[in-house]
C-alpha cells in the first residue's frame, strides 16, 4: 500500500475512535495533560507499527493495547493516583451532568485510583468507554471470564469504600453536634 492509501486508511480507522481513546487516557492518566501525552504516544506508536495490523476490525483493541502499554510504561503516570476534575469528567463522559453527580464520579475516580492497575482499567474500558468483556479480554491478554470477575470484585470494592467513607463522615458529622 502505497504513503497515501495507508495514511487515508489509518485516518479512516482512528478517527472515529479518538473520543474513546480520549476518554480512556483521561481516566487512567487522571490529568488532561498527561493524557494528551499518552494518547500522542499512542497514536505515533499506532502509525509508525500499522502495517503490522492484521486485522482492521482488531484496531480498537490494537490501540487500546498500544495505549495501556505505554501508559503502564511511562515513569510520568502515576498509577494509584486519579483525581479528576469537573472538566476532565466532562471530557470522558460527554454528557451533560449535573454538580453532585460529577461530586460523585470524582470520588468514584478516587477509590478506582486504589485499585489494582489493571482492574482500574478493565472498569474504565467497560464503564467510560462501553467495551465489551470480551474486548477487554482481548486487550488485556486474559480470559473472558477473568475479566467478568475483576470488574465484579472492583464494583463490590468500590462500593463497599465509598459506604464506609460516608457513613464515616455522617457519623463524623453527628458526633460533632
Amino acid at each position: 500500500m502505497n504513503l497515501e492509501k495507508r495514511k487515508k486508511r489509518f485516518l479512516e480507522l482512528i478517527e472515529p475512535l479518538m473520543q474513546n481513546l480520549e476518554s480512556f487516557a483521561i481516566a487512567m492518566a487522571g490529568s488532561r495533560d498527561i493524557a494528551k501525552d499518552l494518547v500522542s504516544e499512542t497514536v505515533l506508536t499506532a502509525w509508525q507499527q500499522f502495517d503490522s495490523l492484521r486485522s482492521e476490525e482488531a484496531f480498537l483493541s490494537y490501540l487500546f493495547t498500544i495505549c495501556r502499554r505505554a501508559y503502564y510504561a511511562g515513569k510520568k503516570y502515576k498509577l494509584n493516583e486519579i483525581a479528576c476534575s469537573e472538566e476532565e469528567i466532562d471530557e470522558m463522559f460527554k454528557i451533560e451532568l449535573n454538580v453532585d453527580d460529577k461530586l460523585d464520579l470524582q470520588y468514584i475516580f478516587v477509590e478506582l485510583g486504589k485499585l489494582d492497575p489493571e482492574i482500574k482499567e478493565a472498569v474504565i474500558l467497560h464503564y467510560v468507554n462501553g467495551l465489551q468483556h470480551k474486548e477487554i479480554a482481548e486487550i488485556q491478554d486474559k480470559s473472558v471470564n477473568a475479566v467478568k470477575m475483576s470488574i465484579y470484585r472492583a464494583k463490590n470494592t468500590v462500593r463497599k469504600n465509598l459506604r464506609i467513607n460516608t457513613d464515616q463522615s455522617i457519623g463524623g458529622e453527628k458526633n460533632e453536634q
